[in-house]
């Protein structure tokens, strides 16, 4: 595929080793009323800076931005970050489907590609680190968290092998981004079990706005397996 102007080509995966990250920055935030969530302040930093910062500290090669709302603030955020891409998406407000068709066609074929939205501000280092270690060949490897009955619920982010990314791109649609392939293939989904590194929530309106008051930790504490894992 053929990058648009404001796009850099597509990564040369020979060179490369460790899973690509993505982040899902497209969104305007309109149920939240503040503007695109990519921009909301968590411990001094936006959040599409502390979601970058923890998939490059927890282990990606790599991590490629996709913007829309507010894409030039974005850009400008990342600009001159080391091992750090941005990629417009001029169909942002199809929804998120269309931002993860645009982020994995840049990022090319070929490559294991680490996914997440960037409203989940409890994402840091170690779940990254222990979503990449528990992760083999083929497979489909999401974290997942615990709700207050202790039921597992598949969360983010989530690795798809490089044999997936191509299925992904042609089912992601509308809102639902890779849901529908998700529940289809669920045998196959591993599920990594991060409730003690993070409580798996997103802000998606003003009554989540607390999420964003918690530590910081962007810094790696090591990918410990939680207890009985």
């Amino acid at each position: 595929m053929t990058a648009s102007p404001d796009q850099e080509p597509p990564i040369n995966s020979a060179a490369l080793q460790g899973p690509c990250g993505l982040v899902l920055a497209a969104g305007a935030g309109r149920r939240l009323g503040l503007g695109p969530k990519a921009l909301l302040r968590c411990n001094g930093r936006t959040l599409v800076e502390s979601l970058v910062e923890s998939l490059l500290s927890g282990g990606c090669c790599n991590v490629t931005v996709v913007t829309g709302a507010g894409a030039e603030e974005v850009a400008t955020l990342l600009k001159g970050r080391d091992h750090v891409r941005v990629a417009h998406n001029p169909e942002w407000d199809e929804g998120m489907g269309s931002s993860l068709r645009s982020g994995l066609d840049s990022i090319g074929p070929g490559r294991t590609v680490l996914v997440t939205p960037v409203d989940r501000p409890g994402i840091c280092p170690a779940e990254v680190e222990r979503v990449i270690a528990a992760h083999r060949p083929g497979a489909i490897t999401a974290a997942a968290h615990r709700d207050r009955s202790g039921r597992l619920h598949r969360g983010h982010p989530v690795l798809f092998d490089a044999i997936w990314t191509a299925e992904v791109v042609t089912a992601a649609h509308d809102d639902i981004g890779a849901r529908e392939l998700l529940i289809a293939h669920r045998d196959i989904v591993a599920l990594v079990d991060c409730s003690d590194l993070d409580d798996g929530e997103d802000i998606d309106v003003p009554a989540d706005l607390h999420l964003l008051d918690r530590p910081d930790r962007t810094v790696s504490e090591g990918a410990v397996p939680p207890t009985g894992s």
